[in-house]
Protein backbone atom coordinates (compact mmCIF):
# COMPACT_ATOMS: atom_id res chain seq x y z
CA UNK A 1 0.00 0.00 0.00
CA UNK A 2 1.69 3.33 -1.17
CA UNK A 3 1.31 6.29 1.02
CA UNK A 4 -1.65 9.18 -0.16
CA UNK A 5 -0.81 12.92 0.16
CA UNK A 6 -3.50 15.18 -1.27
CA UNK A 7 -3.69 18.96 -1.31
CA UNK A 8 -7.37 19.45 -1.92
CA UNK A 9 -7.22 23.42 -1.46
CA UNK A 10 -8.37 25.74 -4.11
CA UNK A 11 -6.48 29.12 -5.25
CA UNK A 12 -8.72 31.01 -6.99
CA UNK A 13 -7.17 33.06 -9.72
CA UNK A 14 -7.81 36.66 -8.25
CA UNK A 15 -5.47 37.45 -5.76
CA UNK A 16 -4.59 40.12 -3.11
CA UNK A 17 -1.86 42.16 -1.44
CA UNK A 18 -1.51 42.70 1.95
CA UNK A 19 -1.02 45.41 3.57
CA UNK A 20 1.69 45.80 6.34
CA UNK A 21 -0.01 48.70 8.09
CA UNK A 22 -1.81 48.75 11.16
CA UNK A 23 -0.53 44.60 11.51
CA UNK A 24 1.35 45.90 14.68
CA UNK A 25 4.66 44.31 13.49
CA UNK A 26 7.80 44.65 15.23
CA UNK A 27 11.10 43.87 12.61
CA UNK A 28 13.35 41.88 14.48
CA UNK A 29 15.94 41.63 12.01
CA UNK A 30 16.58 42.45 8.42
CA UNK A 31 18.71 42.09 5.30
CA UNK A 32 19.10 43.33 1.53
CA UNK A 33 19.56 41.06 -1.37
CA UNK A 34 22.44 41.20 -3.10
CA UNK A 35 21.61 42.79 -6.27
CA UNK A 36 17.83 43.40 -6.14
CA UNK A 37 15.35 46.04 -4.06
CA UNK A 38 14.39 43.18 -1.79
CA UNK A 39 14.69 43.08 1.87
CA UNK A 40 14.66 39.89 4.11
CA UNK A 41 12.65 40.34 7.56
CA UNK A 42 12.48 38.58 11.09
CA UNK A 43 9.42 40.34 12.25
CA UNK A 44 7.03 39.75 15.60
CA UNK A 45 3.40 40.39 15.29
CA UNK A 46 0.76 42.10 17.78
CA UNK A 47 0.13 38.47 19.05
CA UNK A 48 3.67 37.88 19.51
CA UNK A 49 4.27 35.21 16.33
CA UNK A 50 7.62 35.42 15.05
CA UNK A 51 8.01 34.86 11.07
CA UNK A 52 9.91 35.87 8.04
CA UNK A 53 8.60 37.97 5.24
CA UNK A 54 9.84 39.95 2.20
CA UNK A 55 9.31 43.81 0.97
CA UNK A 56 9.48 44.30 -2.11
CA UNK A 57 9.13 40.81 -3.39
CA UNK A 58 6.53 39.48 -6.38
CA UNK A 59 4.07 37.40 -4.22
CA UNK A 60 1.24 36.29 -5.05
CA UNK A 61 -0.88 36.23 -1.73
CA UNK A 62 -4.71 34.63 -2.60
CA UNK A 63 -7.87 35.76 -1.19
CA UNK A 64 -8.21 33.79 1.93
CA UNK A 65 -12.14 33.42 1.56
CA UNK A 66 -11.62 31.32 -1.10
CA UNK A 67 -9.45 28.92 0.03
CA UNK A 68 -10.81 25.69 1.32
CA UNK A 69 -9.90 23.95 4.57
CA UNK A 70 -10.28 20.60 5.58
CA UNK A 71 -14.07 19.30 6.46
CA UNK A 72 -14.32 17.87 9.81
CA UNK A 73 -16.27 14.81 9.39
CA UNK A 74 -19.11 13.63 11.51
CA UNK A 75 -18.09 11.79 14.97
CA UNK A 76 -14.04 11.66 13.92
CA UNK A 77 -11.92 9.06 15.44
CA UNK A 78 -9.87 11.67 16.68
CA UNK A 79 -10.10 15.71 16.47
CA UNK A 80 -7.92 18.47 18.30
CA UNK A 81 -8.33 22.25 17.82
CA UNK A 82 -6.47 23.48 21.02
CA UNK A 83 -9.61 25.53 21.97
CA UNK A 84 -8.67 24.69 25.20
CA UNK A 85 -6.02 26.73 25.45
CA UNK A 86 -5.73 30.75 26.93
CA UNK A 87 -3.16 33.25 26.87
CA UNK A 88 -2.69 32.41 30.76
CA UNK A 89 -0.97 28.84 30.03
CA UNK A 90 1.55 30.98 28.59
CA UNK A 91 3.85 30.17 25.68
CA UNK A 92 4.93 26.58 26.56
CA UNK A 93 1.24 24.66 26.43
CA UNK A 94 -0.10 21.92 24.79
CA UNK A 95 -3.10 19.55 25.23
CA UNK A 96 -3.55 16.80 28.01
CA UNK A 97 -2.29 13.41 26.42
CA UNK A 98 0.18 14.90 23.52
CA UNK A 99 3.97 14.89 23.92
CA UNK A 100 6.47 16.91 22.62
CA UNK A 101 10.30 15.40 21.92
CA UNK A 102 12.66 18.37 21.65
CA UNK A 103 15.81 19.38 21.41
CA UNK A 104 17.72 19.98 24.02
CA UNK A 105 19.17 23.36 22.50
CA UNK A 106 15.86 24.50 22.33
CA UNK A 107 14.01 23.20 25.33
CA UNK A 108 12.39 26.54 26.50
CA UNK A 109 13.94 28.15 29.62
CA UNK A 110 11.77 30.59 31.67
CA UNK A 111 14.05 33.23 30.74
CA UNK A 112 13.40 32.04 27.06
CA UNK A 113 9.71 32.36 27.90
CA UNK A 114 9.84 35.60 29.10
CA UNK A 115 11.13 37.42 26.20
CA UNK A 116 8.59 35.51 24.07
CA UNK A 117 11.17 32.76 22.44
CA UNK A 118 10.18 29.03 22.46
CA UNK A 119 11.68 27.47 19.49
CA UNK A 120 9.60 24.27 19.97
CA UNK A 121 5.41 23.63 18.95
CA UNK A 122 3.09 25.40 21.30
CA UNK A 123 -0.85 26.13 21.05
CA UNK A 124 -1.13 29.79 20.99
CA UNK A 125 -4.07 32.04 19.58
CA UNK A 126 -4.95 32.37 15.84
CA UNK A 127 -2.68 34.51 13.51
CA UNK A 128 -3.72 38.21 12.78
CA UNK A 129 -5.28 37.96 9.76
CA UNK A 130 -2.22 39.83 8.06
CA UNK A 131 0.84 38.11 7.75
CA UNK A 132 -0.38 35.02 9.99
CA UNK A 133 -3.46 33.05 9.19
CA UNK A 134 -6.69 33.82 11.59
CA UNK A 135 -7.61 29.91 12.77
CA UNK A 136 -9.62 27.88 10.41
CA UNK A 137 -11.32 26.14 12.99
CA UNK A 138 -11.92 27.97 16.58
CA UNK A 139 -9.88 30.97 17.38
CA UNK A 140 -6.55 28.73 18.89
CA UNK A 141 -3.95 26.67 16.81
CA UNK A 142 -0.39 25.12 17.12
CA UNK A 143 2.28 27.11 16.07
CA UNK A 144 6.43 26.56 16.08
CA UNK A 145 8.86 29.72 14.66
CA UNK A 146 12.21 29.12 13.25
CA UNK A 147 14.92 29.92 15.05
CA UNK A 148 17.61 32.91 13.92
CA UNK A 149 20.53 34.74 15.23
CA UNK A 150 18.72 36.96 17.72
CA UNK A 151 18.71 37.86 21.44
CA UNK A 152 17.65 34.45 23.76
CA UNK A 153 17.22 32.42 19.95
CA UNK A 154 20.14 29.78 19.30
CA UNK A 155 21.00 29.02 16.22
CA UNK A 156 21.30 25.04 16.75
CA UNK A 157 18.95 22.94 14.28
CA UNK A 158 15.62 22.33 15.45
CA UNK A 159 14.33 18.84 15.06
CA UNK A 160 10.99 19.33 17.33
CA UNK A 161 8.60 16.76 17.35
CA UNK A 162 4.68 16.97 18.56
CA UNK A 163 3.04 13.70 18.81
CA UNK A 164 -0.36 13.12 19.41
CA UNK A 165 -1.83 10.95 22.18
CA UNK A 166 -2.47 7.04 21.25
CA UNK A 167 -5.06 6.75 18.32
CA UNK A 168 -6.27 3.62 17.19
CA UNK A 169 -8.17 4.78 13.03
CA UNK A 170 -10.85 2.48 11.94
CA UNK A 171 -11.71 1.51 8.10
CA UNK A 172 -12.36 5.02 6.06
CA UNK A 173 -10.52 7.23 8.56
CA UNK A 174 -7.58 9.59 7.03
CA UNK A 175 -5.39 11.83 8.63
CA UNK A 176 -6.08 15.41 7.91
CA UNK A 177 -4.82 18.87 8.94
CA UNK A 178 -4.54 22.27 7.82
CA UNK A 179 -1.28 23.76 7.51
CA UNK A 180 0.22 27.27 6.89
CA UNK A 181 4.07 26.77 5.49
CA UNK A 182 6.52 28.94 3.47
CA UNK A 183 7.73 26.68 0.22
CA UNK A 184 10.14 29.14 -0.70
CA UNK A 185 12.32 28.94 2.58
CA UNK A 186 11.77 25.03 2.66
CA UNK A 187 14.99 25.33 0.30
CA UNK A 188 18.13 27.70 1.36
CA UNK A 189 17.51 31.08 -0.21
CA UNK A 190 21.09 31.41 -0.56
CA UNK A 191 21.28 29.31 -3.47
CA UNK A 192 18.09 31.07 -5.47
CA UNK A 193 18.61 32.91 -8.34
CA UNK A 194 17.12 36.10 -8.25
CA UNK A 195 17.30 37.08 -11.79
CA UNK A 196 15.86 34.09 -13.20
CA UNK A 197 14.06 33.14 -10.50
CA UNK A 198 15.62 30.17 -10.31
CA UNK A 199 17.09 27.37 -7.34
CA UNK A 200 20.30 25.65 -9.52
CA UNK A 201 20.16 23.58 -6.60
CA UNK A 202 17.36 22.45 -4.17
CA UNK A 203 18.87 22.03 -0.44
CA UNK A 204 16.24 21.31 2.05
CA UNK A 205 16.31 23.36 5.26
CA UNK A 206 13.51 23.98 6.91
CA UNK A 207 10.63 20.66 6.54
CA UNK A 208 7.86 19.12 8.01
CA UNK A 209 7.32 15.42 8.35
CA UNK A 210 4.11 12.99 9.75
CA UNK A 211 5.90 10.18 11.69
CA UNK A 212 3.87 6.98 13.07
CA UNK A 213 4.71 4.95 15.75
CA UNK A 214 3.19 1.34 15.98
CA UNK A 215 5.16 0.32 19.38
CA UNK A 216 4.63 3.19 21.76
CA UNK A 217 6.86 5.61 20.26
CA UNK A 218 9.83 3.56 20.25
CA UNK A 219 10.10 3.07 16.52
CA UNK A 220 8.85 5.37 13.28
CA UNK A 221 8.15 5.34 9.62
CA UNK A 222 7.37 8.30 7.56
CA UNK A 223 4.07 8.84 6.32
CA UNK A 224 3.98 12.16 4.81
CA UNK A 225 7.35 14.64 3.74
CA UNK A 226 6.24 18.24 2.88
CA UNK A 227 9.78 18.99 1.15
CA UNK A 228 9.40 15.44 -0.84
CA UNK A 229 5.42 15.20 -1.62
CA UNK A 230 4.32 18.82 -2.21
CA UNK A 231 7.28 20.89 -3.03
CA UNK A 232 9.86 18.61 -5.27
CA UNK A 233 6.47 18.27 -7.56
CA UNK A 234 6.63 22.47 -8.53
CA UNK A 235 8.13 24.65 -10.32
CA UNK A 236 10.65 26.53 -8.82
CA UNK A 237 8.40 29.59 -10.05
CA UNK A 238 5.35 27.81 -8.11
CA UNK A 239 7.76 27.37 -4.94
CA UNK A 240 9.00 31.14 -5.27
CA UNK A 241 5.35 32.58 -5.25
CA UNK A 242 4.45 30.44 -1.86
CA UNK A 243 7.15 32.76 0.52
CA UNK A 244 4.64 33.51 3.46
CA UNK A 245 2.53 31.76 6.22
CA UNK A 246 -0.21 33.75 5.33
CA UNK A 247 -3.03 30.93 4.39
CA UNK A 248 -3.82 27.48 5.70
CA UNK A 249 -4.11 24.62 3.01
CA UNK A 250 -5.78 21.56 3.57
CA UNK A 251 -3.32 17.83 3.46
CA UNK A 252 -5.14 14.67 3.63
CA UNK A 253 -2.79 11.66 4.93
CA UNK A 254 -3.69 7.75 3.94
CA UNK A 255 -3.35 6.08 7.03
CA UNK A 256 -5.02 2.94 5.84
CA UNK A 257 -2.46 0.41 6.52
CA UNK A 258 -2.82 1.47 10.37
CA UNK A 259 -6.85 0.35 10.72
CA UNK A 260 -7.31 -1.07 14.26
CA UNK A 261 -3.56 -0.35 15.44
CA UNK A 262 -3.24 1.76 18.15
CA UNK A 263 -0.68 4.42 16.83
CA UNK A 264 0.60 7.73 18.03
CA UNK A 265 1.23 10.77 15.29
CA UNK A 266 4.28 12.98 15.08
CA UNK A 267 4.51 16.30 13.47
CA UNK A 268 8.33 17.15 13.38
CA UNK A 269 9.74 20.50 12.24
CA UNK A 270 13.40 20.74 10.60
CA UNK A 271 15.18 23.88 10.63
CA UNK A 272 19.10 23.14 10.09
CA UNK A 273 19.69 25.82 12.50
CA UNK A 274 21.73 28.09 9.50
CA UNK A 275 20.82 32.23 10.16
CA UNK A 276 17.84 33.06 7.54
CA UNK A 277 16.56 29.64 7.16
CA UNK A 278 13.54 28.25 6.84
CA UNK A 279 10.47 29.93 8.33
CA UNK A 280 7.57 29.10 11.13
CA UNK A 281 4.47 27.31 10.27
CA UNK A 282 1.36 26.67 11.68
CA UNK A 283 -1.33 23.86 12.00
CA UNK A 284 -4.97 24.10 13.11
CA UNK A 285 -6.71 21.37 13.32
CA UNK A 286 -5.66 17.91 13.52
CA UNK A 287 -8.51 15.07 12.64
CA UNK A 288 -8.21 11.67 12.01
CA UNK A 289 -11.47 10.61 10.57
CA UNK A 290 -13.28 9.48 7.59
CA UNK A 291 -12.16 11.17 4.37
CA UNK A 292 -13.38 10.02 0.82
CA UNK A 293 -10.53 10.04 -0.30
CA UNK A 294 -8.83 7.63 2.60
CA UNK A 295 -8.50 4.10 0.28
CA UNK A 296 -7.04 6.17 -2.72
CA UNK A 297 -3.26 5.05 -3.62
CA UNK A 298 -0.82 7.13 -4.87
CA UNK A 299 1.11 10.60 -4.34
CA UNK A 300 -0.76 13.40 -5.45
CA UNK A 301 1.14 16.88 -5.92
CA UNK A 302 0.43 20.13 -4.92
CA UNK A 303 -2.55 22.24 -6.64
CA UNK A 304 -0.21 25.05 -7.86
CA UNK A 305 -2.57 25.79 -11.07
CA UNK A 306 -5.38 28.67 -11.01
CA UNK A 307 -8.84 27.92 -10.83
CA UNK A 308 -11.20 29.85 -13.61
CA UNK A 309 -14.31 28.48 -12.04
CA UNK A 310 -16.04 25.25 -9.66
CA UNK A 311 -19.43 24.09 -10.93
CA UNK A 312 -21.71 21.61 -9.40
CA UNK A 313 -23.47 18.62 -11.16
CA UNK A 314 -25.83 20.79 -11.98
CA UNK A 315 -23.73 23.32 -14.02
CA UNK A 316 -24.36 25.90 -11.23
CA UNK A 317 -21.14 27.90 -10.82
CA UNK A 318 -20.15 27.55 -7.03
CA UNK A 319 -17.98 30.51 -5.67
CA UNK A 320 -16.94 28.83 -2.84
CA UNK A 321 -15.73 25.42 -1.94
CA UNK A 322 -15.12 25.92 1.30
CA UNK A 323 -18.76 26.54 1.90
CA UNK A 324 -20.53 24.47 -0.30
CA UNK A 325 -22.04 21.49 1.15
CA UNK A 326 -21.09 17.86 0.69
CA UNK A 327 -20.67 16.51 -2.95
CA UNK A 328 -19.34 16.34 -6.46
CA UNK A 329 -18.02 19.14 -8.00
CA UNK A 330 -15.88 19.97 -11.62
CA UNK A 331 -13.11 22.82 -10.80
CA UNK A 332 -11.90 24.16 -14.30
CA UNK A 333 -8.46 25.71 -14.86
CA UNK A 334 -6.97 28.90 -16.17
CA UNK A 335 -5.21 26.25 -18.76
CA UNK A 336 -8.22 24.39 -19.81
CA UNK A 337 -7.89 21.24 -17.72
CA UNK A 338 -10.56 20.21 -15.08
CA UNK A 339 -11.02 17.35 -12.86
CA UNK A 340 -13.71 16.57 -10.27
CA UNK A 341 -13.27 16.56 -6.33
CA UNK A 342 -15.58 15.08 -3.72
CA UNK A 343 -16.14 17.46 -0.88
Amino acid sequence: MKKIFTLLSVIFASSVVISAENTGEQVLKSRKINGTSIEQQIVKDETGRIYRKYTGKDSKIHSRSEISHITIPENPTFYESFEAYNTSLGLDWIPEGWTEINTDAHKPTEEMLSHNVNNTWYAYVGGDGYWTPVAPDGNNDVFIHFTYNGDYCSLAPQNEWLVTPTITPVEGDALMFNLAADFFNVYYTGDFDWSGLTYPQRRVVCNLTVMVSTDGMQTWEKAFDLAEDVCATMTDREVYYRDAITDMYPYIVNIQKYYGKSINIAFVYFNDGEDWSGNSMIIDPIVVGYSEDAGIEGNFAAESKCVDSVYDLQGRTVKSLDAASKGLYIIRYSDGSAKKVVK
